[in-house]
């Protein structure tokens, strides 16, 4: 009989079969001018990254934070996307911050009830926007300026401005520049979880996850 582990990897790679999970492995073997390619692919076919939303982190990393949902669960995520989509469909309320105009208006043209998209150019406003983050649950760190939306939670963790068992999801913590950011969150967080192996978009990354 198989084990669980195995049962969930044998899901994981079931997952790969979906043509986009496909597509995002080519991308990721020609790297490093995928990131171009990647744009054309977005701008050919943008609507195939939503309609069938999963967010772009590691497949063990959904499974574990699908456990913990909970209808009406409010989420903050700096980037918007699958993740916003997936989250909506698990009956939770969604507010993104997004750079991207156009981008922007492609989620918003999924018509979510749910979902509330803001767009934010400015760094400082994009980082910390006029929003009351001590009624978030999960805070999401997937777009632009991660190291400094990462020392913007900090901070409120510090000055208790955020709720005792809140969950901060961060992707792509293997990369060397977010090193200092996941230090200080697992500082000053009472658990903390590194996932890492596939996701929908690279076939080896890190996904963090980290318990007020």
């Amino acid at each position: 009989m198989l084990t669980k582990n195995q049962l969930n990897r044998i899901k994981n790679l079931r997952r790969l079969l979906f043509w986009s999970a496909w597509k995002r492995v080519f991308l990721f073997i020609t790297e490093p001018g995928h990131d171009k390619l990647f744009e054309r692919f977005k701008k050919i076919n943008k609507n195939i990254y939503l309609t069938k939303p999963e967010p772009w982190l590691t497949f063990t990393a959904i499974d574990f934070i699908k456990e913990r949902l909970q209808e009406g669960l409010k989420i903050l995520e700096w980037g918007s996307g699958s993740s916003s989509l997936w989250f909506d469909q698990n009956r939770c309320m969604v507010t993104a911050i997004e750079h991207n105009e156009d981008w922007a208006n492609t989620v918003k043209e999924m018509k979510s009830e749910n979902i509330h998209v803001i767009i934010e150019k400015e760094k400082s406003d994009y980082v910390r926007p006029a929003i009351n983050f001590s009624t978030i649950n999960i805070f999401l760190i997937d777009g632009i300026y991660r190291n400094e939306c990462a020392s913007c939670l900090v901070e409120l963790i510090k000055s208790s401005e955020i709720l005792s068992g809140a969950m901060i999801i961060f992707d792509d913590t293997s990369r060397l520049e977010y090193q200092e950011s996941v230090q200080s969150l697992t500082k000053c967080c009472q658990e903390v979880y590194h996932f890492t192996g596939i996701s929908n978009i690279v076939i080896d990354k890190m996904t963090s996850v980290f318990i007020i």
